[in-house]
């Protein structure tokens, strides 16, 4: 007994110590990808406890896709707009067209082998003129008039995951492990020309260790020309300026790194030491960059730096006090629209019959008759398409 008690001693110690080395070893590499562009926050400066949504977000309305045989969505990851058009891609690899009403009009493509089909839809992108599909399987770009006809496709040197079209028509591609044509040469990213060619390779992916500060396989998020990504688990925003890729923020919040785990006692572990780390990506609008921190999975925080005043903010506790909004979490939010300055997400819906009276009266009862009409819906209505949640920034957030 004593021995198999020792065994499990010596066995939680080295699991800690790896742990312990692990997050120090994290910080390490943070620290010395800093360059002199780097700016450093100071966090515990510009935190405060709690800030009510009406003072952060305004204008929001909804937008519900139709829902007709053909058009069912099931859990959407990914939206993107044109000025006419919503493009919305799910879990599925359901690509599906609304007008900006809302009203279905296409699948965007048909799976299969032939001409200008897909087999295998890893990410999409749009522009005023094309919609481009990357099929995975095919390692290829297809390109799609927003009237749904093929115009071509465009062989890839390397297999991509993910990909985003720069505003002068170069790309971004966020690569599968080992993909390049030397094998003992690979990056996590690579810029390409509009023909594909490669252009800048970034961040080598050398194995887990060696990689450590970019542990998430890097990608962009869909605001037009945005090229700013957070490494997971960290404290630092990455920008893409002028084909150069660095740290561009870096959050100094005087507490420990910590690699979260599964185990029961993670969050209190990270509660206690008051860890904070990234998980989503940063949203870029026209005056902020927005960032969620984390502690052990759950939201503990909500970053905001104002891009025209060079001030930022750290709110602890972002407190509901609006009619018209269910819950809020910004991780929601899947698009912002640079031209009309519009945040496009997805909210949560009520149905009688799957929850409780009281579930609906709690989670509904601060809310208007207006907003309950669109978010609380009729026994036999869940086969209803996604609703989406459109709202503005307000410009005086940080005062």
């Amino acid at each position: 007994m004593k021995t198999i008690l020792s065994v499990l001693l010596v066995m939680a110690f080295v699991s800690c110590s790896k742990k312990d080395r692990f997050a120090r070893d994290i910080e390490k590499r943070e620290l010395d990808a800093k360059t002199d562009s780097t700016i450093t926050i100071n966090m515990e400066e510009h935190m405060i406890s709690k800030k009510n949504l009406s003072e952060i977000i305004c204008d929001v309305s909804y937008l519900e896709l139709e829902a007709t045989e053909g058009s069912y969505l099931t859990i959407p990851i990914n939206i993107k707009l044109t000025d006419s058009l919503i493009y919305v891609l799910d879990l599925d690899e359901h690509l599906r067209c609304f007008n900006r009403y809302g009203k279905f009009l296409r699948n965007s493509y048909k799976k299969g082998r032939g001409q200008g089909e897909v087999i295998s839809l890893y990410d999409f992108d749009v522009d005023k003129d094309y919609l481009y599909l990357l099929d995975g399987a095919k390692s290829a770009i297809l390109r799609y008039t927003h009237d749904g006809h093929f115009v071509d496709l465009c062989q890839l040197p390397f297999r991509a995951i993910r990909f985003k079209q720069m505003h002068n028509g170069w790309y971004l591609f966020a690569l599968a492990p080992f993909t390049m044509t030397d094998k003992e040469e690979n990056y996590s990213i690579v810029l390409t020309d509009s023909s594909f060619a490669v252009k800048k390779k970034y961040f080598v992916s050398l194995g887990i260790e060696k990689s450590a500060p970019v542990a998430r396989t890097p990608y962009f998020e869909n605001s037009a020309n945005s090229v700013y990504f957070a490494p997971i688990y960290q404290r630092s925003i990455y920008q893409l300026r002028d084909s150069i890729l660095f740290m561009k923020y870096y959050l100094n919040f005087g507490t420990p790194y910590f690699e979260p785990s599964r185990n029961v006692n993670g969050e209190q572990e990270s509660q206690e030491k008051g860890i904070l780390y990234t998980y989503g990506n940063p949203i870029h609008a026209n005056d902020y960059l927005i960032q969620n921190f984390y502690t052990s999975r759950e939201v503990k925080g909500l970053f905001l730096y104002d891009i025209q005043k060079d001030e930022s903010l750290f709110i602890k506790e972002v407190i509901n006090d609006m009619d018209n909004v269910i819950r809020f979490n910004f991780d929601l939010t899947k698009f912002y629209d640079v031209h009309q300055n519009l945040f496009v997400g997805l909210t949560d819906v009520y149905f009688k019959g799957s929850h409780t009276e009281e579930e609906i009266k709690e989670g509904t009862s601060h809310l208007s008759d207006d907003a309950k009409s669109v978010l609380v819906r009729n026994e036999g209505e869940e086969g209803i398409n996604p609703i989406l949640m459109f709202y503005r920034l307000r410009k005086d957030i940080i005062k």
